[in-house]
């Protein structure tokens, strides 16, 4: 079984991003999908480091990707504040765990489509 792992780089007009390098990676990282064909994507911060080898099966059991998160009281009030500012968006549920420590933030690559349309 060959496993393809590409890192893809693209230039956006600043025009799009107000020239803030975190808007332009929140913008790349909603058109992932339209750089590959595989079925589910990999993202991670641009501030990322692996410092250990990342294995296939610590990302994916049975084919399904593996969430990783982060359930009960707030560890840090800043990362509270942030979602509790915006649950309203969605129909008033609370954030019901914290991902933001684990990367690659797996997602399928359709889903990422779904969102834009």
């Amino acid at each position: 079984d060959k496993r393809v792992i590409s890192i893809v780089n693209n230039s956006i007009p600043s025009k799009y991003w107000n020239d803030k390098g975190h808007s332009r990676q929140q913008m790349l990282m909603m058109l992932a999908d339209t750089y590959t064909s595989s079925e589910y994507i990999g993202l991670v911060d641009t501030d990322c480091k692996f410092i250990t080898y990342v294995d296939y099966e610590d990302l994916f059991i049975n084919g399904k990707p593996v969430v990783q998160g982060i359930i009960g009281p707030p560890q840090n009030l800043y990362w509270y504040a942030i979602p509790i500012s915006t649950y309203w968006l969605f129909q008033g549920f609370e954030e019901p765990m914290r991902c933001m420590s684990y990367f690659p933030v797996i997602i399928k690559a359709s889903h990422l489509k779904d969102m834009r349309d």
